[in-house]
């Protein structure tokens, strides 16, 4: 199946895209060129928002507001006036963290890992946001927190650390809780780096690999399905969009390429779209956490 373009325009680190289907746009972000940027199918525009400071997740918030995922820590913002809400940072004595990526459960409680900005010591964790829940840390030691998603009966929670290039499996109860941590799967250096991910209805992983050219379908069980062939090298997530959540959109990035890759690679940091692989489901709004005024 053919990746194309769903326009020209480049992006460093194009990362986190998800589908809103409130307004049936795509929503992505570039965490270096520091936007939040969105795609209307049925216009073929795409446009973007400066918000000044590097921001790794967007997530569908209540009303028209969306949630962030920043170096600062998780906010609200307001795509009409660009106002944020405050913010919210359990790592604020770590400056040397940042958050990564970041989705929303099926109960709508936000998800949100943190990673070293050089990604150099385990110190990364994973966080949970929302509802009347405090922020509170439910694992810990990863290098680079990343590809985060729930199996459709929500009984699964992926994560994925892709310095170490594996995905993780827990265990989720009822209330949403984790249990132990179990390896999903490990990957060789030659199969390139677990990056974002996307899962879809039938609860197999599709996974977008940082240097593998590639994105990746496995099922529940890890075994390996098939891959999607990307004339990039560096994917780095995906999401099912359109009407029917049967579009797989695939960010990738231009960043750290040398000008003999970008000349063989030029779709390196456009967003992608393959028709027709899988059926994906649609994306949660966020509960903001009692006690924090959502501002925006």
């Amino acid at each position: 199946m053919e990746a194309k373009p769903i326009s020209s325009i480049r992006f460093e680190l194009g990362e986190g895209p998800i589908w809103d289907h409130r307004e049936r746009v795509l929503r992505w972000v570039d965490i270096i060129g520091q936007k939040i940027c969105r795609y209307a199918p049925s216009t073929g525009v795409t446009s973007c928002s400066d918000v000044g400071m590097l921001v790794s997740a967007v997530l569908l918030g209540s009303g028209s507001r969306l949630v962030l995922a920043t170096e600062s820590g998780l906010a609200t913002w307001d795509e009409g006036s660009g106002a944020f809400g405050p913010f919210i940072n359990p790592e604020s004595d770590l400056p040397n963290n940042r958050f990564n990526d970041a989705k929303t459960s099926p109960k709508g409680h936000i998800h949100a890992g943190t990673m070293n900005k050089g990604a150099a010591e385990p110190v990364g964790s994973l966080y949970c946001f929302g509802g009347d829940r405090e922020p509170a840390r439910i694992a810990s030691g990863f290098y680079v927190s990343n590809g985060l998603g729930w199996s459709p009966d929500g009984s699964r929670f992926y994560l994925t650390d892709s310095a170490r290039r594996e995905i993780y499996v827990f265990a989720c109860d009822a209330d949403e809780q984790l249990g132990e941590r179990r390896l999903f799967r490990r990957f060789a250096d030659e199969e390139g780096k677990p990056d974002g991910l996307a899962v879809d209805r039938d609860g197999c992983l599709w996974v977008a690999f940082w240097d593998g050219w590639r994105v990746g379908c496995y099922a529940p069980d890890g075994s390996h399905l098939r891959d999607i062939r990307l004339p990039v090298p560096r994917p780095t997530s995906c999401a099912f969009g359109g009407d029917d959540l049967s579009t797989l959109y695939i960010t990738t990035a231009a960043v750290g390429l040398e000008r003999e890759t970008l000349e063989q690679a030029p779709y390196s940091g456009l967003v992608l779209a393959v028709e027709g692989v899988a059926q994906g489901m649609a994306a949660i709004e966020a509960h903001w956490p009692l006690g924090f005024e959502s501002g925006g």
